[in-house]
């Protein structure tokens, strides 16, 4: 009898063994299945990888692109800013000479002005025969036109008689 036991203890030892092997090529075939569906996901990746880096690639030139731009805007600003100050410069001192030219202008005015007065005065005295002056004779014929009191800007001074008859001359020929 012991051999139809140790028959037994094969026999359940092989039953085992097959069943052992039958897991085990089912572990194995789940094992490929997920090794396929890996192997898909990962050329989805390889795909997806490609397309990323592409477009990462077209990003950094443009980055750069926008880098020498805003490099290119700096220097822009940095030169207009300094002709900026240029100008202000030149307007500062155009400032001041126009300051000092409307101040010369005033004093040209003025002096004009006191000398109109001065006329005007010696003409009063003169025609009035004040301060030892001799008035004019009335048989000479008119007497010296009046001076206006200020002086008119602006207007044409009326032409001598001399130039009217070069100018009627000329204008004739």
């Amino acid at each position: 009898m012991h051999l139809e036991e140790t028959q037994q203890l094969h026999s359940d030892a092989l039953q085992k063994a097959a069943l052992r092997a039958s897991n085990l090529e089912r572990s194995q075939l789940k094992l490929k299945e997920h090794q396929d569906s890996f192997e898909q996901e990962l050329q989805c990746f390889a795909g997806w990888r490609k397309e990323a880096s592409g477009t990462l690639v077209e990003q950094a030139s443009r980055l750069d692109h926008g880098r020498t731009g805003l490099q290119q805007t700096q220097s822009d600003l940095i030169m207009i800013n300094s002709n900026i100050s240029s100008l202000k410069r030149d307007v500062g001192s155009a400032h001041d000479e126009l300051s000092n030219l409307a101040a010369r202008l005033d004093t040209c005015y003025k002096c004009l002005h006191g000398f109109g007065k001065g006329l005007q005065d010696t003409h009063r005295q003169v025609v009035a025969g004040e301060s030892g002056m001799l008035a004019p004779r009335s048989d000479l014929g008119m007497p010296l036109p009046m001076l206006p009191k200020t002086p008119r800007v602006g207007v044409v001074p009326p032409q001598s008689p001399h130039r009217r008859l070069t100018s009627m001359a000329l204008n004739e020929s």
